[in-house]
């Protein structure tokens, strides 16, 4: 099985599921052997891609426009002239095709799927989901050899299937394919390059007349935006349609969003969009798209219609903020699950009664985030309406929300970091005298040992030094006291009286009590309330 290199993480499903699920390897060569034997496992396997592969694959769905004889010759004759051969095999019961393209060596994954996704656009190729999708990729695929798996003519009609024959000949037909038309891919990257580039000369020139007028073909002055901008001229054209007219049935929502905010990074002057590229930009394309979704939704979307815009924020953050090179995965993916994770599903399902899959940790997860982000934009907005500085001690207080939550999101309330909190002296350290810096903290002492000090997260107000009038106070650091009574003198000698406060510290306790009612009121203004009289 040397043809899957890769077993960190594999993805699977039932026979009765209709989406993937991602589980952490090792996947073992039994467990590769088992989905393709004669009586299955009840389950289909698919691996993901290493950095080097031994061949290529080309996805066409079911419902794909190239799902047909004369398609499927056109694209042999595209391979045959770059000295490739593409066999052909149903890859389930569902009727989508796998076309396999076997090298004669290992080759660069990374470099065998752009060179063959910028090649299959130049001819004027969708390489979209749905249409065509080209492996390896980031996405995991389908293993052969499974239930529903068959050999196709070289029309794309049914020759054997998986069914007919044993698991020892399914095996033995499969590797045979690939030793028979096996093809080297420095040359036929070579070959390609040079069509790329002629394609590439007559696109800047202009004479490449025969993709005018066509929606689907590259709209590019040349190759140069192809290879600079990751620029993929068919979701611009998808997006331009979702612009003009809106959701025009149930289900676009999905593909809307992700056309759009691509289009967002490169704007749209006819449409008076201005570009809106890279990280610093990722709020202005969310609200361009929940403000394009509010007013074209047309009634197509049932969230909208439900008003689930939580759910609908959430999905739109999570495509704003993903910097992958496409969009639509092939295969849905939703949840890494572990062995840990899947017992804790077993255990959820035998006490609840309700089938617990990935997607609803998931979901909860979700949940769970936008909430706490809600929260901590509250409590920004909360600390500033009352005119006090917005730090991640002050943000914990409000909203109940754990350290590392706060520091999680520490995008929302922007908090500048680089000052270091006093740690105390170990065992061995007899104490060191530190000056007393007034902090809003330091009066709240069941949060000192909760909280861990981190370098690159800074809790303290960073006000500046106190001057008092009196004699400075002063703390003294110590852990233990010596073991042996004898050595008093090295003890820590602790005045009986303390130091006197002076005027500047007047109030304290006003301010203890100032910060729980503040807290009352942050909590009633979120929960959308009045706070009750006094």
């Amino acid at each position: 099985m040397s043809l899957f290199p890769r077993r960190d993480c594999f993805i699977w499903k039932t026979y009765d599921q209709e989406r993937w699920q991602k589980a952490a390897g090792p996947l073992l060569d039994a467990q590769i052997f088992g989905v393709m034997s004669d009586e299955g496992r009840g389950l289909f396997r698919g691996c993901y891609w290493s950095h080097k592969t031994r061949h290529a694959v080309l996805d066409i769905d079911r419902n794909s426009r190239y799902r047909n004889a004369a398609e499927l010759q056109k694209l042999q004759e595209h391979f045959t002239a770059v000295g490739l051969y593409a066999i052909p095999y149903q890859s389930s019961d569902s009727g989508g095709w796998h076309l396999y393209l076997p090298f004669d060596e290992w080759a660069e994954s990374d470099e065998v799927n752009q060179t063959l996704k910028t090649w299959l656009k130049s001819l004027g190729y969708e390489i979209i989901s749905g249409q065509l999708e080209i492996f390896p990729s980031g996405n995991a695929l389908r293993l052969p050899l499974q239930k529903g798996f068959a050999w196709l003519s070289s029309d794309g009609s049914i020759k054997v299937r998986r069914e007919e024959i044993r698991e020892d000949e399914a095996l033995a037909s499969f590797l045979q394919d690939f030793e028979k038309n096996c093809r080297n891919w420095r040359e036929a990257k070579r070959l390609i390059d040079s069509q790329i580039h002629s394609a590439g000369r007559a696109a800047g020139a202009g004479v490449a007349s025969n993709a005018q007028g066509n929606e689907n073909a590259l709209d590019l002055d040349g190759f140069e935006l192809l290879w600079h901008s990751k620029r993929i001229p068919e979701r611009i054209q998808e997006a331009r349609k979702f612009l003009d007219q809106g959701l025009t049935e149930e289900g676009q929502r999905h593909s809307a969003i992700y056309a759009i905010q691509h289009l967002l990074w490169f704007g749209d002057a006819e449409r008076g969009i201005p570009k809106m590229p890279g990280e610093h930009n990722d709020e202005r394309r969310q609200q361009f798209l929940k403000d394009w979704l509010a007013r074209n939704h047309n009634g197509k979307c049932r969230h909208v219609r439900r008003s689930n815009w939580r759910e609908l924020d959430e999905h739109i953050r999570r495509a704003c903020e993903w910097r992958g090179q496409e969009q639509p995965q092939s295969e849905y993916v939703p949840y890494m699950t572990t062995e840990t994770q899947q017992d804790a599903l077993i255990g959820l399902t035998k006490k609840t009664g309700y089938l617990w899959t990935p997607a609803d940790l998931e979901r909860a997860n979700q949940k769970r985030e936008a909430s706490a982000r809600d929260k901590i934009r509250t409590a920004k907005q909360f600390l500033l309406d009352q005119g006090r500085r917005v730090t991640g001690r002050q943000i914990m207080r409000l909203t109940g929300c754990s350290y590392h939550t706060v520091k999680k999101h520490e995008d929302i309330w922007s908090i500048s970091s680089g000052a270091q909190l006093p740690r105390a002296a170990g065992d061995l350290d007899p104490g060191v005298l530190l000056p007393v810096r007034l902090v809003e903290v330091g009066f709240e002492k069941k949060e000192k040992s909760e909280i861990p000090f981190s370098q690159d997260f800074d809790f303290e107000e960073q006000e500046q030094p106190i001057t008092a009038k009196v004699v400075p106070l002063s703390i003294c650091l110590a852990n233990s006291q010596p073991s042996k009574p004898q050595q008093k003198a090295q003890a820590l000698r602790v005045p009986s009286e303390g130091f006197p406060l002076g005027p500047s510290f007047d109030g304290l306790q006003a301010e203890g009590q100032m910060w729980k009612r503040e807290i009352l009121l942050f909590h009633w203004n979120h929960a959308g309330r009045d706070p009750p009289s006094s």
